[in-house]
């Protein structure tokens, strides 16, 4: 099974398959790590730029993140 998040931005929320890793953690529970590729404009949002269009910004992010689920 491959774990999904919702990610809101710009008032705009949308749903990504997340590829990662599940370790399972006796003490602490379950921990999740892993990262996603995030594309500007699936919000409806354009790359900023800078110095009049010399400078541009990706329209992807790249979020590497750890969360982990205490029992």
């Amino acid at each position: 099974m491959i774990p999904k998040i919702e990610v809101g931005l710009a008032g705009e929320t949308q749903t990504y398959k997340i590829p990662g890793e599940v370790y399972e953690c006796r003490k602490s529970g379950v921990h999740l790590q892993g990262k996603v590729n995030i594309n500007l404009k699936d919000f409806g949002l354009e790359p900023p730029t800078k110095f009049m269009g010399m400078v541009k910004v990706n329209k992807e992010v790249f979020i590497n993140f750890g969360l982990t689920l205490d029992n």
